[in-house]
């Protein structure tokens, strides 16, 4: 009998709010706005960790712990929290999290990604775009002991969703992504999972969806005619897509018409992915 009292109550501990707080999450969430790190463990850590549904993690793989707190300028109110993991190990990686929710603490979305294999997370910012038209979330960046270059990571949100839309070296030099192999794939979980809704983002109206589907287009894929065997690598259905979304007629006269774009973004997006690597791996 104690034994299962003991097993409820270590329930409640973890699946109901914090008790103790005078401020219920929506209360505090104002409160967390512009805080450090510390500051937002210190002060707000079980709210945090319980709307974050954080767990221990483990030694060598730990989870992202809160950073930020961000209020975004929407005709609803949001908030952001963003979380980092440094790298733990080398050689390793290092994390990151968004969590959205709601002005009453509702969870809205909810993205889990690396932020590179032998590449260490640095900080987070965020601003709106005004020619993006967006919510943009910047990662900053930087090599490791033999790690690959990448200083700057961006992301969207638009109608609630967030969106992997570029990435750059330490010159601010547009750089591929890499779908090889999992543990060196930035940017998170596909938006996407089919060619129809992958068209319907490169021909969106709005400019992150369709910078979205660029970085998915000039992103280095296996070939799937030759899917290596010696360790874990993208999946053959998704290089299958990502061949066939490249291949597709809309898409080149899509990326031809974009390359004369004014957008700086765009036009360096669609001048990549017009290039893609040759499938030789």
């Amino acid at each position: 009998m104690c034994h299962w009292v003991s097993l409820f109550c270590s329930f409640l501990l973890f699946a109901l709010p914090p008790t103790g707080f005078a401020d219920t999450v929506a209360d505090q969430l104002p409160k967390m706005v512009g805080k450090s790190a510390k500051e937002l463990e210190k002060e707000h850590g079980a709210t945090l960790k319980f709307l974050t549904k954080a767990t221990d993690g483990s030694f060598l793989d730990p989870l992202p712990v809160p950073w930020h707190v961000w209020k975004l300028d929407t005709p609803e109110t949001r908030y952001v929290v963003f979380s980092g993991q440094t790298i733990v190990i080398i050689p390793g990686y290092s994390s990151a999290s968004i969590l959205l929710v709601s002005e009453s603490g509702e969870e809205i979305g909810s993205w889990k990604f690396l932020t590179g294999w032998r590449i260490n997370i640095q900080s987070a910012s965020t601003s709106y775009d005004h020619k993006l038209e967006a919510q943009i979330i910047t990662v900053s960046t930087a090599r490791a002991i033999n790690g690959r270059d990448v200083a700057k990571q961006y992301f969207a949100l638009v109608d609630d969703k967030l969106y992997f839309i570029r990435m750059e070296d330490s010159h601010g030099k547009l750089i591929r992504n890499h779908y090889l192999y999992s543990n060196h794939t930035l940017g998170g979980d596909l938006p996407v999972s089919d060619l129809t809704a992958w068209s319907a983002m490169l021909e969106s109206r709005k400019l992150p969806l369709r910078l979205a589907a660029l970085t998915y287009l000039s992103g280095e894929h296996i070939n799937p005619d030759k899917p290596g065997a010696d360790m874990p690598s993208e999946r053959v259905e998704g290089a299958r897509l990502a061949r066939a979304f490249r291949a597709a007629d809309s898409t080149k006269r899509h990326i031809t018409d974009y390359r004369k774009s004014d957008n700086a973004w765009l036009k360096e997006a669609a001048d990549l992915a017009a290039t893609p690597l040759d499938e030789s791996h």
